[in-house]
């Protein structure tokens, strides 16, 4: 990843959004707020009815490097990124959702990083936010490898990759209903090789309970299962047992003791007891 590119190289950030134009307003602004300026900005609108046509005009006034795409009808996030993907420009290109932001090192940490690493493609930390409250994703320095990704999602909802190699591997796969970010980075690896993750932080993800994501957990189940089937050749028992607690989780279904008994392993005993631990206490969340 390190090999032959210039000094300050174009870096594509795609945004979908649908009808949450104080939001997307913020996330535009986050990447506007980049210390790293090479950027185009491409914001896929999908078929909004709010005003986020002209909050982006109005945008675009002072900013030439956003790009405004929209759909007629809403066609679903993934179809709007890959709208997005189509047209981009950049030499490497990354996402954000448009409830959340950066932090404004992102993009310099990665084009640094791509540099000096001889890696197929990176990722990093997250922060989750909550109102005020704020926890980092789980610690991990390293390659993310096929096996890893077959136990859980290692990479996160955003990668920063070469855009040649995003086109050239299609993109997101819009038949998923759910997991598609999970799909495609299991791709990605699958056909380049490991994805290097980042420690640093550089992504913060609002979970504020009463703000839905621009994707609803309705579907998360036939997304797990449409997963499971799609990579069945690559995923062992253990991947197996592993997915089924992770969708259990991601749906906040409750897992009982016998359900461990059918899908041992360590993660799914530590998934258990946190839930069982939460249930004592009173949190539902």
């Amino acid at each position: 990843m390190n090999a032959r590119h210039t000094a300050q190289p174009l870096v594509t950030v795609y945004i979908p959004t649908h009808n949450r134009s104080s939001l997307v307003k913020s996330a535009i602004a986050s990447v506007q707020n980049q210390t790293y300026k090479n950027l185009e900005i491409i914001i896929c609108d999908d078929g909004s009815s709010d005003d986020t046509a002209i909050v982006i005009a109005e945008m675009q006034k002072s900013d030439n490097r956003i790009v405004y795409l929209k759909n007629d009808v809403p066609m679903g996030a993934c179809y709007a990124r890959n709208r997005c993907i189509e047209i981009a420009q950049g030499e490497f290109i990354t996402g954000l959702d448009d409830d959340d932001y950066f932090l404004s090192e992102r993009i310099a940490n990665f084009v640094e990083a791509s540099r000096r690493l001889n890696k197929s493609f990176l990722c990093a930390n997250m922060i989750f936010k909550n109102r005020d409250i704020e926890r980092k994703w789980k610690e991990y320095t390293g390659d993310v490898t096929l096996n890893m990704m077959g136990f859980k999602n290692w990479v996160g909802n955003q990668v920063f990759i070469k855009t040649v190699m995003m086109k050239n591997i299609g993109g997101f796969d819009t038949n998923f209903p759910a997991w598609q970010d999970y799909d495609l980075w299991y791709r990605m690896i699958l056909r380049y090789g490991a994805c290097y993750r980042m420690n640093d932080a550089t992504y913060v993800v609002n979970i504020e309970d009463d703000r839905p994501r621009i994707t609803t957990g309705s579907k998360a189940w036939q997304g797990y299962q449409k997963f499971i089937t799609t990579h069945k050749a690559h995923l062992s028992r253990q991947h197996l047992n592993s997915l089924y607690f992770q969708d259990k989780q991601n749906r906040k279904d409750e897992i009982n003791f016998k359900e461990f008994m059918s899908y041992p392993g360590i993660d799914n005993l530590l998934i258990l007891a946190k839930q069982k631990v939460r249930k004592l206490i009173g949190i539902q969340k």
